[in-house]
Order: C-alpha cells, then sequence, then structure tokens
C-alpha cells in the first residue's frame, strides 16, 4: 500500500516497523512540534514533545534519546539575535530518555551548556554521539587559539549519571561505527581517503589503517549483523556518481587487509 508523505514539510526522526516519529519544528527559534504516522494505516497522531525540545537524536529501547533547552526564563521562540543570544548565552542543554509514544522526558542523561563550557583552555561545546549498553557518549569541541585549533574528545555518560572522559584530544572528526544501532568503535579520519585510526569504547587505539591503493574514498559505514565492516570505497562515474560499497572481515579489516569484496548492484 502507499501512503502519502512529504519529506520536505516533515523530519523523521525515529522510526520503528509500525511508526515514523516525525518532527516538523523544533528549538530554539520555533516551539517543537511532532507527530507519529502509523505505516500500517497511514494515520497521524501528535507527538507531544516538550515545547523546548531540539531535537531526537536516537533510540534507546521504547525510549528516544531527546534534547530540550533548560533555561530560567520562558524560551521566546524567536529569531531574533540579540533576544535568542541573550537567553541562550544562559541556557542548558538538557539530554533525556523520552517516552516514545508520549513523548514526555521520564529520565535526564546529562545536561551541557548551550552554547559551551570554559574548560580551563577555552571553551567545550558536546555534541550527542550514540550508545552502547547503558552507556552514551558525546564528542567535545574544544575551541583552542588559532595555533591549536579545534580539538576533540569524547565522554562517556553512565547509566547513573556519572561521568568520564576517555582520554582522547585530536584536531580531527571523530565518528563511530554502530551495529544495530549500538556504537562498537570510535574512529577517526586524517583525510579521506587517508589513514583511519579506530579507538574502543574505553578510548584506547587498536588500530590503524591505512586504505588501499587507487580508492577515492575508504571508511567503514557500519558494522553488519555478522560482524562484517560495510565500507564505502568510492563512487561510481559511470552511473551518476553512486556510491560504491564493499564488505570485509572486521578483523581483517583491523589488521589492515585490502582484501575487501565489493558489492554488485542489479538492476
Amino acid at each position: 500500500h502507499e501512503i502519502p508523505f512529504d519529506p520536505y514539510a516533515s523530519t523523521v526522526v525515529l522510526y520503528s516497523d509500525r511508526y515514523f516519529y516525525c518532527m516538523d519544528g523544533h528549538a530554539p527559534y520555533d516551539t517543537a512540534s511532532g507527530f507519529r504516522l502509523d505505516l500500517q494505516t497511514g494515520e497521524t497522531a501528535p507527538w507531544d514533545l516538550p515545547a523546548e525540545t531540539t531535537g531526537a537524536q536516537d533510540a534507546a529501547g521504547d525510549f528516544a534519546v531527546t534534547a530540550r533547552l533548560i533555561s530560567d526564563h520562558p524560551v521566546p521562540f524567536t529569531s531574533d539575535p540579540e533576544i535568542s543570544d541573550a537567553l541562550l548565552q544562559n541556557s542548558m542543554l538538557e539530554y533525556d530518555l523520552t517516552d516514545v509514544t508520549t513523548g514526555k522526558p521520564a529520565t535526564k542523561i546529562a545536561e551541557f551548556p548551550y552554547k559551551g563550557a570554559d574548560d580551563g583552555s577555552g571553551y567545550v561545546y558536546y555534541t550527542y554521539l550514540g550508545k552502547s549498553g547503558d552507556d552514551f557518549y558525546f564528542t567535545g569541541e574544544h575551541s583552542r587559539s588559532e595555533e591549536e585549533g579545534i580539538k576533540m574528545s569524547v565522554l562517556r555518560v553512565g547509566s547513573d549519571g556519572t561521568q568520564e572522559d576517555l582520554g582522547l584530544m585530536i584536531h580531527v572528526s571523530l565518528r563511530e561505527l554502530r551495529q544495530n544501532g549500538e556504537i562498537q568503535w570510535l574512529f577517526a579520519m586524517s583525510s579521506n581517503p587517508g589513514t583511519l585510526t579506530v579507538y574502543d569504547l574505553q578510548g584506547t587505539q587498536i588500530a590503524q589503517v591505512d586504505p588501499p591503493a587507487g580508492v577515492e574514498s575508504y571508511y567503514p559505514i557500519s558494522m553488519l549483523d555478522d560482524g562484517r565492516i560495510l565500507l564505502n570505497i568510492g563512487y561510481d562515474l559511470d552511473h551518476d556518481n553512486m556510491t560504491r560499497y564493499a564488505t570485509i572481515d572486521a578483523d581483517a579489516f583491523l589488521n589492515g587487509s585490502t582484501e575487501y569484496t565489493e558489492m554488485e548492484f542489479l538492476g
């Protein structure tokens, strides 16, 4: 069956076998609003998120990981830069486990200053990265001097609220590798293609992987159910620049093997 849906009017932020969870407005410049689309019947129902919600980042069992503004003053929901910036300078961004059905926050995960916190040498801005088991991971973007530039770190928040910095401080962007929504590794790329540095979830470096000769792109996208790695290995210029994908055994990838198997698309 066919269900009408306009992806330009609303954004699908979460989904299940039965529902699309969509947002068509979010804080701080607009009140958050959303709805749930039933994929069997095509019917919609309001998804009553708090008006201060800035986004829904992830799924965690029967809950959604959401972020919302917390302030001592009512959020004005205006794009006027003077008014909004004055409020955001003194606001917190709280991450919650939110009941996916009702849209009501149930458990606080962590909170950070919306405009960043002084870390002694500059400012650090935390952004949600993903989860593994009962632990939640955030990247910290550390603003430094012009000479040092931006550095990235990773913060782990346990189910009891304890926070632990993994001890990483690197100059390039950190990414996560997931399997069925759960983070398995962290990795950083010096360029694309370039050397990949892979870390476990304790922040320990477990491999450095150099791209095979001749590829124009090389990085992992996800870990499949059977433990193989799905790779981006470039683009097919003869077919509308379509992405070329390949698979490789996880241990072989970590050991620097280039014996990947490229996927072929039929039709």
